[in-house]
């Protein structure tokens, strides 16, 4: 798993302008919202790569490699972009 914080490439009165993804081929975007003290994921991918990318506030990403049994856990802020790989089982709280 690896992640790296990504800084706004504009800041103004109207807000922040990030830009996630630049030459990457995507097939698959889900925005999601989740409430203070809320799980979510609990889940793997098995074919397919995952990009996690939090837009405000603060939360902790936990990763378990499923052919190693790896752990991780990440604290996010705004702006952080995680990458998790196939077979890589993960929770946001």
């Amino acid at each position: 798993m690896e992640t790296k914080k990504i800084e706004p490439i504009l800041k103004d009165e109207r807000g922040l302008f990030f830009e996630v993804a630049n030459k990457l081929e995507i097939r698959h975007i889900v925005v999601t919202t989740f409430n203070e003290n809320s799980i979510r994921g609990n889940q793997f991918r098995k074919n397919m790569d995952q990009y996690f990318f939090l837009i405000s506030g603060k939360a902790k990403l936990i990763t378990k490699s499923l052919t190693d049994s790896t752990k991780h856990e990440t604290q996010l802020t705004q702006g952080s972009l995680s990458y998790i790989p196939r077979n890589t089982a993960f929770v946001t709280i």
